[in-house]
């Protein structure tokens, strides 16, 4: 999505959001979602693995891109080497 599109969602949803409605996002853009949800719910097979709070985004954060990281350790290393 081009930047311009992609402010003109961001402003419907939050002016939504103000309204009091409910409104589901689905990403894989982490950034995306800490920046415009209260809520994240991690989804795994299909089913709620684990709801996140707004107060816990940057501790979810971390731990998400360490455990990619750390899973990516090997790949990271060919490529810089």
């Amino acid at each position: 999505m081009d930047m311009e599109t992609s402010r003109i969602i961001r402003s419907i949803l939050l002016k939504l959001k103000d309204k009091g409605k409910t409104v589901i996002v689905s990403s894989h853009i982490l950034e995306t979602l800490t920046n415009m949800c209260d809520f994240i719910h991690l989804l795994e097979d299909g089913r709620i693995k684990n709801t996140i709070v707004k107060d816990k985004f940057k501790d979810f954060e971390n731990e998400i891109f360490s455990s990619i990281k750390d899973k990516n350790k090997k790949l990271l290393k060919e490529l810089i080497d």
